[in-house]
């Protein structure tokens, strides 16, 4: 099993590339057997899936941690401002951030003889043969 931080999926900068998602995508640019293909497209839907519970999660915390207008409701969240407080706000998203999922990882041994980039060896995604 892959243990992979919720920050190596999942920013708050949209221009924020997942390591996970670009190592996976690099392995299915490879000439791989259907089995392992299928296996990394499984992969990258229930990583996409845990991303946007991420996301979800991360906009109820701006909800819950906005400042209220007259009425008692939430204030859309542009900036710090916004906050009710912002330190409470900083912590939970750390926390939320810092959390960790379990996968099922792919072996090193069956991509052993691949050419890939540097990075995807490095991937939490990929499991070490001692695992």
């Amino acid at each position: 099993m892959a243990t992979i931080r919720i920050n190596e999926i999942c920013s708050t900068d949209p221009s924020f590339q997942p390591p996970v998602m670009v190592a996976l995508a690099d392995i299915l640019a490879q000439r791989i057997n259907s089995r392992l293909g299928r296996k990394v497209r499984k992969l990258q839907q229930a990583v996409q899936a845990e991303i946007e519970i991420v996301k979800s999660e991360f906009e109820r915390l701006r909800t819950v941690y906005a400042r209220k207008d007259e009425n008692g409701n939430p204030v859309n969240v542009e900036s710090e401002r916004d906050l009710e407080d912002v330190r409470a706000f900083r912590l939970a998203v750390d926390e939320l951030m810092n959390d960790t999922i379990t996968l099922e990882g792919i072996p090193f041994a069956a991509i052993e003889e691949l050419s890939l980039k540097g990075a995807t060896w490095a991937s939490a995604i990929i499991e070490d043969e001692d695992e």
